[in-house]
């Protein structure tokens, strides 16, 4: 019979794995990009749905997640490694096992992150929205978007908080490490655009 203490510890222990390689990913995912993380909020939601799609996702992280679930359960019973009888403190082989396990993880966490930044810089591999129209009452920054357009140039939305876009322009030639300028803009109360589906009005 499971205890209400174990169920709630699983629980925590699930949402911290969920919300630490979340984080993770976020990171190095935004760092191929130059973006560093000073510079950008992140929501409590995106971190966690990103760790739920590694998770789900991701078959390593799924084996992670449960090595480091029986590797908790195995080290608290008395009897696996007779730890009674070696007069261990189970507390000592818990630390450096998940230690290990995190540490493997973070290292997945971090090649999972480079490869989709390096597919999405990218216009036919890329999972990112395509701004397709864009229109402002600031003449500039339509002056701006529609010179792009008009030579022929794709831009993608890298992410997007509140009234705030993260744009780059897709690079037209493959390269290892490509310099991409981001284009930081705020939206004002009448600014639209679309992407592939309706437009979407700043309200």
């Amino acid at each position: 019979m499971i205890s209400v203490q174990k169920l709630v510890d699983q629980i925590l222990f699930f949402m911290f794995f969920v919300v630490f390689f979340g984080f993770v990913y976020l990171v190095y995912y935004y760092q191929e990009f130059g973006v560093r993380v000073v510079d950008i909020s992140f929501d409590a939601n995106h971190i966690a749905y990103r760790g739920i799609s590694l998770l789900g996702k991701e078959l390593s992280f799924f084996l992670i997640y449960m090595i480091a679930v029986i590797l908790i359960l195995l080290l608290r019973i008395n009897f696996i490694l007779k730890i009674r009888r070696l007069s261990i403190n189970r507390d000592y082989l818990v630390v450096p096992a998940m230690l290990i396990v995190f540490f493997v993880g973070w290292i997945e966490a971090i090649d999972r992150a480079v490869k989709d930044a390096s597919s999405d810089m990218y216009l036919e591999s890329t999972s990112l929205q395509e701004i397709l129209v864009f229109h402002s009452a600031d003449a500039d920054k339509s002056k701006f978007f529609q010179s792009l357009k008009d030579r022929g140039r794709k831009i993608l939305i890298l992410r997007q908080h509140q009234s705030k876009l993260v744009l780059f322009v897709a690079p037209s030639i493959k390269a290892k490490r490509p310099k991409i300028p981001l284009y930081h803009v705020g939206l004002s109360s009448g600014d639209y655009y679309s992407h592939n589906s309706p437009i979407e009005r700043l309200r």
